[in-house]
Parts: structure tokens; sequence; C-alpha cells
């Protein structure tokens, strides 16, 4: 049967569904080739052009009456099923799935929804509701979860990602796994309405609430990497770790050069060191300065396509989580060949910008490079030297760093000036630290506030990507840009409501400079973070795209990312685009290259960006539950964060942990104590009806601990 005459018929038919013999009576289809049509339409179906409904009737995806989505089906905790749809917009609420309309989806499969029109059913969180028509895409089968004891039988409390289910476990399945247990499991069957999904166990993690199993159930919920492909690994091994002669004098050597890295005391892969010299300017009457940012040349190493490419396009970037880094490239590479290691010949590309004293920029040359860092130095070590007045005593035998880095000093702060001044955004929130003791359990946290010696390296490559960003575009070749769009009005409107409520001034049309403003009357007061973290929270997150767009927070019109090609993917891309353009290739020809690829890259590394953030976020949470699991009843002082419908996030003061003071706790013991609170997004506090009590962000609690849920990683506190 002809498909386009099918299709053409229901437009005609103008019916929201239609049987087969209706379909057949108006095409004129004899009864010899009824079977055909009704192959026809399965083939349709299984295309996605038409959609099978129930009664066996079959409707157009975009009906009259009813539409279609793309998504990922996921089942939550208290057994509700939603489906998050592709590209979803901020704001937009997830489809919910009522029991019975799953089909047989599976957790985290992608799935065809049909959704109603108009006068559809919707649940009670807003979103409309829907059925599953078919399963697109089947996601991976296995979970991770505990095994409980439930009469006769086991269940498998399971968990991945956003997606929460019970899983029932037959007896025979057992083997070493018991009650409390952490095990890994594979769905065997999907659920139904009226039995849970049936799984089958796989591997057993260790016992439930210890660190060790913890951590490495939530590496396998969260789907990280694990191990490198053997093909990766092997091409890996066939890389020479010397430096190829013939290729250094094809390069410009810059060995002499007093270079070094600046990095974490713990940081194992350094692919970018700094050189800052004095140099005459002009007529020479002038002096200024020479910067020299060298990154790694990671792209001489990995060539497209090989299997080493194939997976860091997959990763998208490095993991870095407490005491481990799950890499984006095989250790042969990220801590050897390519790592720019202290007293190590390795291969560069170099942008040397040359400034004058007060910042402004002269001149800027990129080109492939040789270097030689002379010093491995640490943030804190280096904040140390720059605070000693003798140059001499700072790094033993070798004065000329010491030098360099006073010059580097003096040059980050003109630019970060520059950068305030043209309307930058900088926003103070603090990074957190874990001290372990010598059987690496977390003992401390701690915040990390910026130091000198960040503002030198943040300052510096700032500068080196946005002239990489600026030399390519004006080359007109392919790029992946990394763009950090415009605030919406709504979100900065509800900034400064809640600015308001907190009696800080803000105008109702803030621009970047009065935003900054903001930032810098909070600097150093009890409102510092919730102002800072309310700031953040009413923009856009900062994505790769293929398109051109600026970028808000640092009032740019170009940005990209290079600085980083050991850890991250797009930054690789980008030294592979650059060098086609040093090595003299046609832009034509790089265009065809890359133009038709690039969208699908940028939209690839900016979830695999998000999976890591998230990753980090919930491996801090679980060291923060371990750190207070044995503190329950302990009283601390502490800030209110943010606040919600349900309650408020408080941060202690020591140690800056995270805990809920839920709005069930808030109400007094005997009913005529009992006050109820509504929240108010506006200012975002919640109120109690009676007047009496309110509670807003800023505002300084007592808490005392009162749970630690380490499986779903809460902690949560009362007032005391």
């Amino acid at each position: 049967m002809d498909a386009e005459q099918i299709i053409a018929m229901f437009g005609k038919l103008r019916l929201p569904a239609v049987k087969p013999k209706r379909l057949a009576r108006a095409l004129g289809i004899p009864s010899s080739e009824y079977g055909a049509l009704q192959q026809s339409l399965r083939k349709l179906e299984e295309e996605g052009r038409l959609i099978r409904l129930s009664r066996n009737r079959y409707s157009l995806p975009e009906s009259a009456a009813w539409q279609t989505v793309v998504g990922r089906i996921y089942f939550t905790d208290r057994n509700y099923t939603f489906v998050r749809r592709e590209g979803k917009q901020e704001g937009e609420a997830d489809i919910y799935i009522s029991d019975g309309a799953t089909a047989d989806a599976m957790p985290g499969d992608t799935v065809l929804v049909q959704v109603k029109k108009g006068g559809a059913k919707r649940w009670r969180s807003g979103s409309l509701s829907g059925r599953v028509v078919r399963v697109l895409n089947r996601a991976p089968s296995l979970y991770v979860g505990t095994v409980r004891c439930l009469g006769r039988g086991y269940v498998v409390q399971a968990k991945r990602q956003d997606t929460s289910l019970t899983l029932s476990l037959r007896q025979e399945e057992m083997g070493r796994a018991k009650d409390g247990d952490k095990v890994v499991v594979e769905i065997v069957r999907a659920p139904g309405i009226s039995r849970p999904a049936e799984a089958r166990l796989v591997s057993l993690l260790g016992r439930a609430g210890e660190l060790g199993t913890e951590e490495a159930a939530l590496e396998l919920e969260l789907a990280l990497p694990r191990e490198f492909p053997e093909n990766a690994e092997e091409q890996a091994e066939l890389i020479p770790k010397r430096v190829d002669q013939q290729e250094i004098r094809r390069r410009a050597d810059l060995r002499d050069l007093a270079t070094v890295t600046i990095d974490p005391p713990d940081a194992r892969d350094f692919d970018d060191a700094i050189s800052v010299e004095e140099v005459c300017l002009g007529d020479g009457s002038e002096t200024g300065y020479a910067l020299c940012v060298h990154v790694a040349d990671v792209s001489h190493y990995v060539e497209e396509k090989t299997p080493i490419d194939t997976e860091a396009a997959k990763r998208g970037n490095s993991y870095y989580l407490p005491e481990k880094a799950i890499p984006m490239l095989p250790a042969r590479l990220t801590e050897e060949i390519a790592c720019l290691s202290k007293g190590k010949t390795r291969l560069t590309v170099t942008v040397r910008m040359v400034f004058s004293k007060s910042g402004e920029l002269k001149e800027t040359k990129i080109f492939r490079s040789v270097i030689r860092s002379r010093a491995r130095l640490t943030y804190d070590q280096v904040t140390q030297i720059l605070a000693s007045p003798d140059l001499s005593a700072t790094v033993p035998g070798d004065a000329d760093i010491a030098k360099m880095l006073f010059a580097a000093k003096e040059l980050a702060l003109s630019l970060r000036e520059r950068r305030m001044e043209r309307g930058g955004l900088e926003l103070a929130l603090p990074e957190l630290s874990y001290i372990f003791d010598s059987h690496g359990s977390a003992f401390d946290l701690i915040r990390n506030r910026k130091e000198i010696s960040h503002i030198i390296i943040e300052e510096f490559m700032l500068k080196a990507n946005e002239e990489i960003a600026k030399f390519l575009s004006a080359r007109r070749v392919p790029l992946i840009f990394r763009r950090h769009d415009d605030p919406q009005q709504k979100d900065l409107e509800n900034l400064v409501n809640f600015a308001y409520s907190l009696d800080l001034r803000l105008k109702k049309k803030a621009s970047r400079a009065d935003l900054q403003q903001l930032l810098t009357s909070v600097e150093g007061k009890p409102l510092e973070y919730p102002v800072n973290y309310a700031i953040l929270r009413s923009m856009k997150k900062a994505q790769y795209s293929a398109q051109w767009g600026s970028h808000y927070a640092l009032a740019l019109d170009e940005y990209t990312h290079f600085t980083s090609p050991i850890r991250r993917y797009p930054d690789l891309l980008t030294h592979r685009i650059l060098c086609s353009v040093l090595d003299g290739r046609q832009k034509s020809q790089i265009k065809r290259d890359w133009s038709g690829r690039l969208d699908e890259i940028a939209k690839r590394c900016s979830q695999t960006e998000e999976n890591a953030q998230k990753a980090e976020r919930e491996f801090l949470k679980l060291r923060a539950c371990f750190l207070m699991k044995g503190r329950v009843g302990e009283v601390f002082e502490g800030t209110i964060i943010s606040v919600t419908e349900f309650g408020f996030f408080v941060q202690l003061d020591s140690p800056p942990v995270e805990g809920l003071v839920h709005i069930s706790t808030l109400s007094g013991d005997s009913r005529s104590q009992r006050d109820r609170f509504t929240f108010d997004p506006s200012s975002l506090s919640l109120w109690a009806r009676s007047g009496r009590k309110s509670y807003r962000v800023g505002q300084r609690v007592r808490v005392a601990l009162e749970s630690v849920d380490i499986e779903k990683r809460y902690i949560d506190f009362v007032l005391a």
C-alpha cells in the first residue's frame, strides 16, 4: 500500500482516530488487500508517522485532539511515573503517566507519549497527563539498590539517576545477598498495573551504610564512566613517551622561559602553564607585560575517530569526586605524555599576549610551541610567595619564578579591574573541601575562599579563551562557543523582589553593573552567600553551542573553551579547529569537516557537563551525611540559604553542610500553639498565617540535627 496515500487520507477524513476498516472503505480497498493495509499501518506506526490507540484505532501524531511528545520515562520512590520531554524548556513540567498507561516501558526508556490537547486531565503539579504509545529506545537495565526482606520474599529498593522503584527478587536469586546488602540487579520484567518490576541479582557491592559501598553504588546509580575500552588503552600504550625531535624543530622552542603550573595540591593532570615577562612597548619608552598561556597540545596525540577520541567524546569531560577523579583520557596521556609536568619537555599551543601595565591588550600571537615547566606550584604556595617580602626565600634556587609571580599578580589584578569595568560579574560562592584522616574518613569540611593565586589563573585563562574565540570567529570557521544567555526578565524581577525583602536596593531593570554592586554590598556579611546563590539561580546555565552567542556573566561577545583539553572535550575540538587554521587549511574545507557535526557535539557536551556537576554535588552530599551521622541531637548555628513551599534549607557555620528544616516541624506542639505557614515565592520566605513568625533567606537560626539518611543523602534539622 502507498504510505503517502494513507497519510493523506487521514487528513481528508478529519477524524481524531480511524479504524482500519473505515480507512479501507475510504480508500476503496477490497477485502483481498485488507491484510496489506494492516501491514502498512503497522509499518507507519513503527516509523512514528501514525499512532495506534486503544480499540485498534489509528491517529496522526499531531491530530486535532492529540499531540505526541518524545521523552524519557522515570519512576519516583512514591510509585508515580513521569516523562521528561526531549529539549525540555526551563519551567516546563514533566508529563504524568497514570497507572496502566506505561505500556511496557522500563525506567529510563525513551518513549513516545500521547497527550490530549485542551481539557486534558492535569496532574496536581500542573503537568499534563498522558499515556505511553511506544518505546523508542531501551535504557540500560542495570540498577543499584538495597535488599529488603518483605514477608517471605525479598525486594530491592533501587535507584538510577532520577528514577526510584521497588523490584521484586525471587528467593532463588538471592545468592550471597541478604537483607541490608547493596546489590546490582538487572530488570527482567517491566512493572505492571498491580505488580512491581522483577529483577535478577548481578553482583553484590557490600553492606548498605558503609562509605565504600555507598560510593560504589552512587557511581553506578549515576551511570558514571568506568574503565576505558581495551582498544583505547592499547592506543595510549603505543604513544611514545619521549617527544619527537623533528616535532620540536617545527615549533617555537620556549623551554628557557620561566614557566610554571599552578593547581590544587591533589591535581594530577596539568594542562595549562603560564609565563610572564616584563617587556618594552612601542619605541621602548614604556614597559608592559608579555603573558604566555601554554596549553597541552592534546590534539597532536589524540586524532579524530580513534578509540581514545571516541571514548573522550562519549565522556565529554573528566569527573572530579572526593579523593578520586574519573578522567576523560587514559592515564598515560592525562598523567604522563600530555601532562605539563615539572622538568619534562612537552608539546603545547601558546597564546602570547602583550599588555600595557594597565592591562590594555596590545598584541596577540597564537602558535605551536614546546615548553619545560620549571615548577609545579599549588595555589597556597603562590599565595604564600606573594605574601613574602623576600624574593630569594620564596622559591629556593629560582628567584626568577618569584619575580615572575609578582609580575603575574600585577597583570591579573589589572585584567580583573578591566573585566569589572566592562560589566563582568563575579560571584562569591566558595568551594567546599573535605579534610580526611589517615584512614580516608572525612572529619571536617571547610570553605575555600578565592585567593590571589586563583585570580591569577582565572584571569589568564579567561583572556586566553577570549582571544582564541576572537581569532577563530574573525576567520569565520565553525566553532563551539561557550554561551551564557541573558537572564529572563521574569527571573530578574523575582530577584528584585527578593532583594527588597532583605532591605537591599536593586533597580527593577537591573544591569550587570547593578548586580555586581549588590554583590559588593553584601561582601563579608551574613547575606553574602544567600544573595550570591539567589543571583546564580536567576541566571541561565552556561552551555556549549555551535551557534554564536554572547557570554552574559563575562560581558563578552565571543567566548570559547580552549585551556583544558585534557579534561574537556570541547577544548580538544577547539584545538583541532585552531590547528587546522594554523596549518593553513582552506576555510571551505574546515567548514565541510565540522559544520554539520558541532551542534550535536555541543549538546552532548553540555549534558555530560551537567552530569559531572550533579555527580560532584551528590558525592559531597554523601560525604556530608557520613560527616554528620554521629552528631544527631547536637545544636548548630547557621543561615537560611533557600526557602521552598515544603520548608527551608540551612547552611551551618561549621561544618558548612546543608540540611532541611521541614515545614511540618515549624508548628507548635499543642493544637492552640499550632500555626500554618504559607510560602511567598516573591520574597523567598515562609509566613505564619497568624503573622507571629516568618522565615526568610539570610535569616540566622539555631538548629538541632534531627536525622541523617545516608541512602537518600538527606540531612534534616529542627529549630532549636
